[in-house]
């Protein structure tokens, strides 16, 4: 399944590092956290870096609108096949769409930034595809034991 992209527009991945600056606690409360990336058209940005953002380490340049924040991934597997892959994100300076933090979620096809709403009906799906799942197994179950039934009185 394909991640949150951190080429560029031009597909190029030079190595620039990225500066990050956490400061202490001030009187009367804490700076927040501020994380400098490098971009192709603005230089280098600083922007507030929200504490559930996992960093942004390997950045590589891209285009301001295209940088974010992205959190910790939420996987389902099955026998070591990912099924579906969610994580917070914020893009702060996205020229389409929100800036407000959402989720990105991907199952197949499905590549979907959502908000709250969104999100708890995504789920409402996925906990009746559930009780499908749970419904057809239990179907299959009895198909088999009516066939080997069928195959013992066969040969009695």
């Amino acid at each position: 399944m394909r991640r949150v992209p951190v080429s560029d527009a031009t597909g190029s991945r030079p190595d620039r590092s990225v500066r990050r600056t956490e400061s202490g606690r001030l009187m009367g409360g804490s700076e927040p956290r501020t994380v400098t990336v490098p971009t192709l058209d603005h230089g280098d940005v600083t922007t507030a870096e929200p504490d559930w953002c996992l960093g942004h380490v390997d950045a590589r340049p891209e285009f301001r609108c295209d940088t974010g924040h992205v959190g910790a991934a939420h996987e389902a597997a099955y026998c070591g096949h990912e099924l579906a892959y969610a994580a917070l994100v914020q893009a702060p300076f996205a020229e389409r769409g929100g800036r407000d933090v959402g989720v990105v979620v991907e199952m197949g096809s499905l590549s979907h930034r959502m908000g709250p709403t969104e999100l708890r009906e995504l789920a409402n799906v996925l906990v009746d595809y559930a009780e499908t799942l749970s419904g057809l197994a239990g179907r299959i179950t009895t198909l088999r034991a009516e066939r080997e039934g069928a195959d013992s009185e066969g040969g009695a």
